[in-house]
């Protein structure tokens, strides 16, 4: 049996989250439902506090794992805490709850984002990596994303941690996605 690629936010940010929800200081947000939508070539999400939101499938896979995955079989864990797609091979790609709230509401986002300021570091060589993997300088990177170098240098350095918006021209340059800039750690 394959293991699951998992794309989500950091371990700690989950573990704070559950703490902070059992506290009673953090909203709910698991899922509730998912539908793929082939006319709009994406997820509708519902939350257990009733916000849907709809997700382009380009902002949570890579072009690669696009063509791969069997949309139609889309679920939510029993739990609410990941949403699953299947793959061709056998594998199944996850994202968790987290992840999928920040991408449809702003005040997740940004209540996201306050636990995601640690890892600038981790997201940072994440950026550096993948860049030096493309055989490409920061000015080249500067020229493809149209991210001043400097800026480029501070988030490759973890001292800035870049907006989603930001995050997204990135991975578009690189032809990844988001997610995999912003996952706690590689689990294939």
């Amino acid at each position: 049996m394959a293991t699951p690629i998992h794309i989500g936010v950091s371990t700690e940010l989950q573990k704070e989250a559950a703490r902070q929800m059992k506290g009673g200081d953090v909203p709910d947000f698991r899922l509730r439902s998912a539908l793929y939508s082939s006319s709009d070539l994406g997820l509708f999400v519902r939350f257990v506090d009733d916000l849907v939101g709809f997700i382009p499938v380009t902002r949570l896979m890579t072009p690669d794992s696009c063509s791969r995955a069997l949309f139609e079989g889309v679920f939510v864990s029993k739990n609410g805490y990941t949403l699953s797609i299947p793959l061709n091979n056998g594998e199944e790609y996850t994202v968790d709850h987290l992840a999928l709230r920040s991408l449809v509401d702003e005040a997740a986002q940004r209540r996201v984002a306050q636990y995601q300021i640690g890892s600038a570091e981790h997201v940072g060589q994440r950026i550096r990596n993948a860049r030096q993997e493309k055989g490409w300088t920061q000015t080249e990177f500067e020229q493809r994303t149209g991210i001043d170098q400097a800026l480029i240098s501070k988030m490759e350095r973890g001292q800035h941690y870049p907006r989603v918006e930001t995050l997204e021209r990135i991975a578009a340059a690189l032809s990844l996605s988001v997610f995999s800039l912003m996952m706690a750690e590689p689990t294939r």
